[in-house]
């Protein structure tokens, strides 16, 4: 090309796109290193009960309980669950069961909103309380993987407040029983709860250690 001719101008709609990209990552948020970070959309189907609300028998939510006498009430008012002990026996679910080819060797974090009015009179279950209980099985129905009432408060009279268990699913999960679970006597309620694959790579998504 002759020295002295222009070069061809660049398109203006291209340098348009590309400082437009430079200053979307300049403005980007940073990723905070304390909040674990989601990596999926939430696995739990009708999370807000409201299916289940409209119909007691939809195929997403079962109720269980120690065999015996009715001893828990299941109710279900503006997205909140409340489970409410009524009789002797020592345990009562509320349950969603998810059948799996893909979660097997993840991370995942099952968290919820409690809020809690129970006491460990006349209990004799072990872990006393209401939470979360989050059980993995394999393909023959085998549990592979248990945490129940794996975090805190358990017990004790509290306002609404996040719990959440992280756990490794053994690559072997086919079946995983996700659980609110009353184990103790008085009134457990639930809200948001969620069940979320998660960034194993981030300290602030650690395995939520056992408790004692």
């Amino acid at each position: 090309m002759n020295p002295l001719e222009k070069a061809p101008a660049r398109p203006t709609w291209r340098l348009t796109v590309i400082a437009a990209l430079a200053l979307l990552s300049s403005c980007a948020e940073p990723v905070d290193p304390n909040v674990c970070q989601i990596l999926s959309d939430n696995y739990l189907l009708d999370s807000d009960f409201a299916l289940e609300k409209q119909d007691p028998q939809s195929k997403h939510w079962s109720t269980l309980q120690h065999a015996g006498e009715t001893s828990f009430e299941f109710i279900i008012e503006n997205g909140e669950l409340t489970i409410n002990k009524i009789g002797t026996q020592p345990w009562g679910v509320f349950r969603q069961k998810l059948r799996t080819d893909e979660l097997g060797g993840a991370r995942m974090a099952y968290t919820a909103e409690i809020k809690l009015d129970l006491t460990p009179e006349g209990m004799r279950a072990f872990p006393i309380g209401g939470g979360l209980s989050l059980a993995a099985r394999s393909g023959n129905n085998r549990i592979v993987l248990l945490s129940k009432l794996n975090h805190e408060p358990r017990l004790g009279k509290t306002d609404w407040l996040p719990v959440e268990v992280i756990v490794d699913l053994p690559s072997n999960t086919k079946i995983i029983d996700l659980d609110f679970i009353h184990q103790a006597s008085g009134v457990l309620q639930v809200r948001n709860p969620s069940f979320h694959r998660v960034d194993a790579e981030s300290t602030a998504c650690a395995i939520t250690p056992t408790n004692e």
